[in-house]
C-alpha cells in the first residue's frame, strides 16, 4: 500500500493498493509525486510553526499542542520514508537506464566493427564453457535479450 499525495489541492493523501502491480508502475508513480511529497512536507513544517505559535499565544491548551505536534511529526516521518523511497528508487532507475543505453552503445560499436573487444567480452559473457567434442556454450550476463538490442 503506498500513500502520496496529489497537488491538485485536496487535502489528505490518497492510497493505492500496490499488490499486483510492477515496481517500474510503482517507481512512475514515485517519480510523478516526490515533487508533490516534498510539497507536502513543506507544507507540515508550516504547519508545525503554525502550531507552535498558537500555542504560543495560548490560543490552544498544552494537551491539544501536543496530540497536533506528535500526529504531524508522525505524518513528516513517514513522508520523509516515502520521499527516500521514491528518491532511492529514481535513482535506481537512473543507473539501470545508464547501464542499459552503455550496453546498446556496445552493441552497436560490435555490429560496426564486427569484433568483439575484451571489455566487450567481459561485459556480455559471463562464462564460457568448453566440451571435448568441441562444443562451446556460453553463458551470457543479459538473460533479457530486451535489454541489448540496439
Amino acid at each position: 500500500m503506498i500513500r502520496l499525495a496529489s497537488k491538485s489541492g485536496k487535502a489528505g493523501i490518497s492510497e493505492f493498493n500496490t499488490s499486483g502491480v510492477s515496481s517500474s508502475v510503482i517507481s512512475t508513480c514515485f517519480a510523478i509525486n516526490a515533487s508533490d511529497i516534498a510539497d507536502i512536507i513543506t507544507e507540515n513544517k508550516r504547519k508545525d510553526k503554525d502550531l507552535f505559535e498558537q500555542f504560543t499565544r495560548n490560543e490552544i491548551s498544552k494537551d491539544e499542542f501536543a496530540v497536533a505536534k506528535i500526529k504531524l511529526t508522525e505524518e513528516s516521518t513517514r513522508l520523509n520514508r516515502i520521499l527516500l523511497a521514491a528518491n532511492t528508487e529514481n535513482d535506481n532507475m537512473f543507473s539501470l537506464n545508464n547501464m542499459k543505453e552503455e550496453l546498446k552503445q556496445h552493441v552497436k560499436q560490435i555490429k560496426q566493427e564486427g569484433v568483439l573487444s575484451r571489455p566487450i567480452i567481459d561485459m556480455l559473457i559471463d562464462k564460457i564453457y568448453t566440451y571435448p567434442s568441441n562444443k562451446i556454450t556460453i553463458a551470457w550476463k543479459y538473460a533479457d535479450e530486451e535489454s541489448v538490442r540496439a
